[in-house]
């Protein structure tokens, strides 16, 4: 993997890459083609229908695709940070994430089915063209989901086999690690957004048991990625940390053993010097002690914080207006 493909976690993205096709015509054809199937049935609905839900599905597709497009950029700093602390990447890398497109297919069937068996009067309104295309778009927007949530730990793996070949030498610095957090919360954040788009479009449709379950796969998804995408970090940054602590408990062990044997030996002086060092020691393991295991900082909790939060607020204030 070189540095110039390293931010592109997925076959599709390379594929693209390869086609030389931009993101922004994949991302308005695709919003386009999901709109159009599923006009004719929303106007039906009236113009609220329309906004709810061709409009509501398109806009969602290519909010999503969008923060992917955006989502590289914070791969590419992780790739730019961490691979200066590995000594040779390439051959320790390994086989990326599989199961592209059975992911995501299996996503579109699970949403879809859940979609045709909970939609009111489906036994009458079946029987109407219109609504299989609605469905046909609804589907589409499904697979869109499936792939997006793939994509999104695609790259919480890239991060993670990077992360598992790092020689970390100065536990003291966690600098190179804040784009990881940053990848974290701006994933995270995204999927609150995709929350909060669906709160202003939906309103009491927020309730209906299709959106829940889709909203509530959202929620934990997003809670997951910020804590999962940190995980090896955490762990790699938490095992170095330990390491170090052991060498110096070894070390003061050392030490307390002859300033016990210079103290019995009444070499008061070589004692005192021992002393010293012990103190010294003893002080830079305290220092070690209090150095973070995750690669947030507060702001990024802050960020999360925030990014939870709005979508709950929007709806209790849509709530009270209405």
């Amino acid at each position: 993997m070189n540095l110039s493909e390293s931010h592109l976690p997925t076959q599709f993205d390379a594929w693209l890459k390869r086609k030389k096709i931009p993101w922004a015509v994949v991302i308005i054809l695709l919003s386009a083609i999901i709109f159009f199937l599923e006009f004719p049935h929303s106007l039906k609905l009236g113009d609220s229908g329309v906004l709810k839900n061709a409009g509501y599905a398109a806009i969602v597709v290519s909010y999503g695709l969008t923060c992917l497009t955006a989502s590289r950029y914070f791969l590419k700093k992780v790739n730019l940070s961490l691979q200066p602390l590995t000594d040779n990447f390439r051959k320790n890398e390994k086989k990326g994430f599989g199961f592209e497109w059975q992911i995501s297919l299996l996503t579109c069937v699970v949403l879809t089915s859940l979609f045709l068996i909970t939609f009111p009067d489906f036994a009458q309104v079946s029987r109407e063209k219109t609504f299989w295309l609605f469905a046909a778009g609804t589907a589409l927007a499904n697979l869109a989901f499936g792939w997006i949530m793939f994509s999104i730990m695609s790259g919480a793996n890239q991060i993670t086999k990077l992360v598992s070949v790092i020689d970390l030498k100065n536990i003291f610095d966690r600098t190179p690690f804040y784009p990881v957090a940053q990848w974290c919360l701006a994933m995270a954040a995204s999927i609150m957004g995709a929350v909060t788009i669906a709160t202003l479009f939906l309103r009491e449709d927020m309730l209906i048991q299709i959106n829940l379950f889709t909203y509530a796969i959202a929620l934990f998804v997003g809670d997951f990625v910020f804590f999962a995408g940190m995980w090896t970090t955490h762990l790699l940054m938490k095992r170095r940390k330990q390491e170090e602590i052991k060498k110096l408990d070894y070390q003061l062990s050392k030490l307390h053993n002859e300033i016990l044997k210079k103290m019995d030996e009444n070499e008061a002086e070589k004692a005192e010097t021992f002393l010293s060092l012990s103190a010294h020691l003893s002080a830079q393991k305290k220092l070690i002690e209090d150095v973070p295991v995750w690669p947030y900082t507060i702001g990024n909790l802050g960020g999360l914080l925030t990014s939870v939060s709005v979508p709950v607020i929007i709806n209790i204030l849509l709530r009270l207006l209405n």
